[in-house]
């Protein structure tokens, strides 16, 4: 089992201390709140807030990080969730004299994605329809892990997270744990920071089989456009070609904004993942609901 935790009772009616107005700095909070059917209490976002579409038309209030306060509290909420860092303790801390609720969430892990969707659907008033979330992105990652369990081979791979400087992922990250689930080992998995930063010659060193790189999946051109930019960009690093994975032509482009949304859509990204690190490979189709229809989370009091 990849996560633990059952399914609630039925939900009751909205109550009037139910939030009714939901501000979210964090991007993968506005997806649990979609998902769960709730995205008709968003009031505002974060400007790196891009999934499901029709967020579009929920009004920006800045960088989730270091939040402007003044833009969070022109949209009267009620709650706000906000990446429990250091960064943001301030920003918490006024908004909480204002007499605002402050969802203050870690969120990091696959074990922290549980949690969090429990918590955030406990906070707005309807954990029933956020435990049949989580209960269904669970299932959907052990789907995934099931199916490579059959392929899984020494495979190893560099994860290209960033280029000046070099950043990668540790073991600590998400990512590393997808990359388990899809069937290959993170070349730099013994790091414990969950984004170290590592040399081009350490990575000449640890010889990795396959680089994953990243592409816009924002960016509105033809996947194999995004697919062949994202190379080249790659290639026209300087030193670059003395990386052996490099010469083979070992390089896997992935979707960037998929991969680096720690959701209810991460099941689509383990199972992208899988795919492209073993073509051919038949996998289930995800069944988690990635947008619940608006008022499927009609609220409930708050244990």
């Amino acid at each position: 089992m990849l996560f633990g935790c059952g399914v609630g009772g039925e939900g009751t009616p909205q109550r009037a201390d139910s939030p009714a107005r939901v501000v979210t700095l964090l991007p993968p909070a506005a997806e649990i709140i979609y998902a769960i059917g709730a995205g008709d209490r968003l009031a505002g976002r974060s400007k790196w807030t891009r999934f499901p579409p029709r967020v579009a038309s929920v009004p920006d209030v800045g960088d989730g990080m270091r939040p402007s306060v003044e833009a969070v509290l022109a949209r009267r909420p009620d709650l706000v969730v906000m990446y429990a860092g250091g960064s943001n303790a301030a920003q918490r801390d006024q908004l909480q004299a204002a007499g605002i609720r402050v969802l203050w969430l870690r969120h990091d892990t696959l074990e922290q994605l549980d949690q969090n969707i429990r918590a955030i659907g406990q906070a707005l008033g309807c954990p029933d329809r956020a435990a049949v979330l989580a209960e269904s992105v669970r299932a959907d990652l052990e789907a995934v892990a099931g199916a490579v369990g059959g392929v899984r081979s020494s495979m190893t791979v560099y994860w290209d997270a960033w280029a000046e400087p070099l950043y990668t992922i540790g073991r600590g990250s998400y990512l590393d744990s997808l990359m388990t689930m899809a069937g290959a080992q993170n070349v730099f998995g013994d790091l414990t920071l969950p984004s170290p930063v590592v040399s081009l010659e350490a990575i000449i060193d640890r010889d990795p089989d396959h680089i994953i790189t990243t592409m816009p999946g924002y960016e509105e051109l033809p996947y194999e456009e995004k697919r062949q930019r994202a190379v080249a960009t790659l290639l026209r690093r300087p030193g670059w070609e003395a990386v052996p994975a490099v010469n083979r032509g070992a390089v896997i482009p992935v979707d960037g904004d998929l991969m680096g949304i720690l959701g209810p859509r991460t099941p689509l990204a383990a199972r992208a993942l899988a795919q492209a690190l073993h073509p051919g490979l038949e996998l289930p189709e995800s069944q988690t609901e990635l947008v619940a229809p608006a008022g499927a989370c009609p609220g409930r009091d708050p244990q």
